[in-house]
């Protein structure tokens, strides 16, 4: 995935159009210099989410080691900090881009499933380069409300993060500049999978071009655990001129659209964002589309 210039654009006009349907599950923040001081309070999730921890992780650019602070929390949530651990192996920095995988060890007799590390959004504009999908859940003050996350044990019959299991993601990091700080939050399903979309794979596009006017066939596959999907956008303004467009259920998993360039915008390669949504949530997930110029 390769993100452009309306990367950011396209997260706000994004909110707009779901404000109604989304869950922001964050409310209050206490500033404070010290990020093991920083306690955020959350609103219960009703669809079988929980989230197994909330920490900060500071990196150092001269010894290129990282440590993980775990929040404090309220003493509603269940004992997330020792629920879940997560350990931190930096694997080198290049270009402002640090490479690093993250660990989450269970190291109880109680399975998890469809279990992902959060990199929130923040202001400073760092940012995970290699994401799985994108979600709303859990967000935290600062940076958009969409935040990325990389989802664990994908190669386990139902992404079940079984007892005594640890699997290891990696995340690649940019920092445009400083601080050398983010967010990071574990969330997982339970007693079963989660009730929304949980991959957007497979997505193909005929060739568009520049011509207003212009029309392809675009499609891609939605996961869901439970097969029962019930919409599917694209939010894509710059190119279709409108706050969104609807797929259509092909047959099995597959979704397609006749997109349409209204706007006539020039060759490039612009990133569009796609919600796929089941049982009124949704799975946020960024597509580039390519125009070409006309013959």
């Amino acid at each position: 995935m390769t993100f452009t210039r309306n990367f950011l654009t396209g997260i706000f006009v994004l909110f707009i159009f779901i404000l109604g349907c989304s869950s922001n599950n964050s409310s209050l923040t206490t500033p404070s210099n010290d990020p093991a001081d920083q306690s955020y309070s959350f609103e219960s999730d009703t669809n079988g989410h929980e989230l197994a921890g909330l920490w900060s992780i500071k990196f150092d650019p001269e010894s290129l080691e990282a440590t993980i602070i775990p929040h404090r929390h309220p003493d509603a949530w269940i004992k997330v900090n020792q629920y879940l651990t997560p350990s931190i192996n930096v694997n080198g920095v290049t270009d402002r881009v640090w490479d690093i995988d993250i660990t989450i060890n269970n190291p109880y007799p109680v399975s998890g499933y469809d279990l992902r590390g959060i990199l929130f959004t923040d202001d400073y504009g760092n940012w995970l380069r290699n994401p799985d999908s994108w979600t709303a859940l859990f967000d935290i003050p600062g940076g958009v409300f969409l935040n990325p996350f990389k989802a664990y044990a994908k190669e386990v019959f139902s992404r079940e993060f079984a007892p005594f299991s640890e699997h290891t993601e990696n995340y690649q990091i940019f920092f445009p500049a400083g601080p050398y700080l983010v967010e990071f939050g574990i969330i997982v399903s339970s007693p079963t999978n989660c009730s929304e979309p949980y991959s957007v794979e497979n997505f193909t596009q005929e060739i568009l071009s520049d011509e207003i006017g212009s029309e392809a066939l675009i499609s891609l596959d939605v996961l869901d655990w439970q097969d029962d999907v019930t919409s599917v956008n694209i939010t894509a303004p710059h190119i279709t001129g409108t706050p969104s467009e609807r797929f259509t259920l092909d047959a099995g998993n597959t979704w397609s659209l006749t997109l349409v360039n209204a706007t006539g915008i020039p060759p490039g390669i612009y990133s569009s964002i796609v919600s796929a949504v089941s049982d009124d949530y949704p799975l946020f997930d960024f597509i580039d589309i390519e125009i070409t110029a006309a013959d």
